[in-house]
């Protein structure tokens, strides 16, 4: 299998780019239809015009709409970012790293900001 994989690497490598590239090139597309499509929605009410576009949510924009709705959706963005800072916490007291030291008080400060402006 290691054997096969070295031979045709060139040809593994040249395969994933053109579908990654066809992958962007068709979320380029969808959005730019999206886009569109939005622009030429209209709403009235009693004849008169009241909205002249539709408002989409966030994940209808995304690379990938179901995973973005889940994030966008759930209240586990608080809980993953106070996990990672407690993370990097234990990796600063363990290392004693100045630069660490800095981005640790830099984020701890942009996330209780962000839990007091949301209470």
């Amino acid at each position: 299998m290691i054997q096969l994989i070295e031979q045709h690497f060139s040809t593994i490598i040249i395969c994933f780019t053109i579908l990654i590239g066809g992958l962007i090139v068709f979320k380029v597309y969808k959005f730019k239809m999206l886009i569109a499509l939005d622009m030429g929605w209209k709403k009235y009410e009693n004849g008169n015009l009241s909205q002249e576009c539709r408002a989409r949510n966030i994940w209808d924009y995304s690379f990938f709409p179901g995973l973005s709705r889940l994030w966008h959706q759930s209240e586990w963005q608080t809980a993953l970012a106070m996990f990672i800072l407690l993370f990097l916490l234990f990796i600063y007291l363990y290392t004693k790293d100045d630069k660490l030291y800095n981005l640790l008080g830099l984020n701890f400060g942009v996330v209780i900001g962000m839990m007091i402006k949301r209470n």
